[in-house]
């Protein structure tokens, strides 16, 4: 209970001190608000620079963040509406305004860009400027986009069933793909083309390796199988995958 008090009355004199020297003009009344919101983001360890820092990214962000992050608040389509212009101009300038997909286009990136905001905007600290913290999150959750489609795409379509690495390593796969790859419905396709088969366990192994992005070895503790059964059964969930007409033809690139 003393540490957080320290907490606020170190919060409460870093937030008059900014005020009086950078001539906010809050009041009594607002520099209490920002104290007790401040007090929820701050980490165990804050420094005195840290500190001002966070308040002043605090003083700058937080009507921004606050209509984001309720959809009940006024300004909440307006702040999302000016948002998806610079996911556009964040997207042009990563590079990242395309997909090797012919069925997503660049609203399709961008819709994937806010789901990921909106599911993480709740973590934002005032560590940073907002627009910094967000211009990571939309670069990453498209590049993740972009690395899973492929990566499930190959899972399904291998040029050869013949070498799946004996470790695989996870990394390039990952749960996102599960929200986001042509809108879960080739994902769909797969599980219940797999859940259909005789041997049951091919569902649940290709879900642990494709989405969960577990390695062979992991996933042959959880389903009770050596490393070599598991790979096995891999490859034939793949096989099977392979060979549907249908899969195959959602995984192949259109004629030119």
């Amino acid at each position: 209970m003393a540490g957080m008090n320290d907490q606020y009355d170190r919060c409460a004199a870093m937030v008059r001190q900014l005020n009086e020297e950078l001539g906010w003009g809050l009041s009594s009344e607002e520099q209490q608000t920002y104290r007790d919101q401040l007090c929820t983001h701050l980490p165990d360890a804050c420094t005195d620079p840290k500190l001002r820092a966070m308040i002043i990214c605090y003083h700058q962000d937080h009507v921004l963040v606050q209509a984001l992050h309720d959809s009940r608040h006024r300004a909440y389509d307006e702040a999302w509406q000016m948002w998806m212009t610079q996911v556009v101009a964040i997207l042009k300038r990563a590079g990242l305004a395309w997909s090797s997909d012919a069925a997503v286009d660049l609203d399709d990136l961008v819709q994937i860009a806010r789901v990921e905001l909106v599911r993480s905007i709740a973590s934002f600290q005032y560590q940073s400027r907002f627009s910094t913290w967000a211009y990571r999150v939309v670069v990453q959750s498209v590049q993740r986009y972009i690395r899973d489609s492929q990566a499930l795409k190959r899972a399904v379509h291998p040029d050869s069933l013949e070498h799946l690495p004996e470790h695989d390593a996870p990394g390039y796969r990952g749960d996102y793909l599960e929200a986001h790859v042509d809108g879960c419905l080739l994902l769909e396709r797969i599980m219940a083309f797999l859940a259909a088969q005789p041997d049951t366990r091919l569902a649940r192994i290709f879900h642990l390796w494709a989405v969960n992005d577990h390695s062979t070895e992991e996933i042959g503790r959880l389903v009770q199988l050596s490393p070599a059964r598991t790979r096995a059964l891999l490859a034939q969930a793949r096989a099977l995958l392979r060979a549907h007409p249908d899969i195959c033809q959602w995984n192949d690139p259109p004629e030119p």
